[in-house]
This record gives C-alpha cells, sequence and structure tokens, in this order.
C-alpha cells in the first residue's frame, strides 16, 4: 500500500503553496507543530517534507515545493 506524508505548519508559505498544487492528489497532510514526535521520528528538519512510503518504508523524500508532476513522478516510484 502506498503512503505519502507531506509534512508542513500553517505559518510556512511553501507549504500553503505546496497543498494548493496537490489539490486533487491523495495524501496526508501532517502539520509538524501538531505532530512532533512524528517529525523527530522520520528526521523531518526543512518545510515541506513529503515522504512516499510503501507497506511503511520510505521509498522517496522531496523536501521543498514539487509540481504535479514530480508528485505523480515521486508516486510511481512506489508501484
Amino acid at each position: 500500500m502506498i503512503e505519502i506524508d507531506v509534512y508542513g505548519a500553517k505559518w510556512c508559505n511553501a507549504c500553503n503553496a505546496l497543498e494548493k498544487v496537490l489539490e486533487g492528489q491523495d495524501y496526508t497532510k501532517i502539520d509538524v507543530e501538531e505532530n512532533i514526535e512524528m517529525s523527530a521520528r522520520y528526521g523531518i528538519r526543512n518545510l515541506p517534507s513529503t515522504l512516499f512510503k510503501k507497506d511503511g518504508e520510505i521509498k522517496a523524500k522531496h523536501v521543498g515545493l514539487m509540481t504535479v508532476e514530480q508528485f505523480i513522478e515521486y508516486k510511481n516510484l512506489c508501484l
């Protein structure tokens, strides 16, 4: 099963921009300020950070803004 987590924060302009780019895509939005332990577990230091996981294992990580085409390319790496 493919799982995509996008780590961000309400005050992060790049995170808000990425949310608009990914509109209509299937992913889980995780606020780093509300999920400190989970963010630390995955070593999230820069925002936005997107983790692409398959069966719980991280297959790819992207830091920063991306296009919807890049998002789909990363997602395809998990297939």
